[in-house]
């Protein structure tokens, strides 16, 4: 008797553990791709072009050799006779 009771009780939480399994709510994982465009109203910004007397003076200044030094301020350095510099 006890052991067909075991067996009954074995049975049935058995199928009430299967029916809980089978009830639990299922997960489904699905990749996501991220795409990111330019938008539409992106304004492309030209370079800006030097002004032919511009170039002219740079060629003139790489030309004098290390007497004239084009500073990035927009400053020009001369070399003088004594090795100091002095602004122009």
């Amino acid at each position: 008797m006890k052991k067909m009771s075991f067996v009954m009780f074995f049975f049935v939480s058995t199928i009430i553990t299967a029916s809980i399994i089978s009830c639990a709510p299922q997960v489904t994982a699905v990749p996501q791709v991220t795409v990111t465009s330019l938008s539409p109203t992106a304004t492309v910004i030209p370079t800006p072009t030097l002004h032919p007397q511009f170039i002219f003076l740079q060629e003139q200044i790489a030309a004098s050799g290390e007497r004239f030094t084009l500073l990035p301020d927009g400053t020009i350095e001369d070399q003088t006779a004594d090795g100091g510099r002095q602004t122009v």
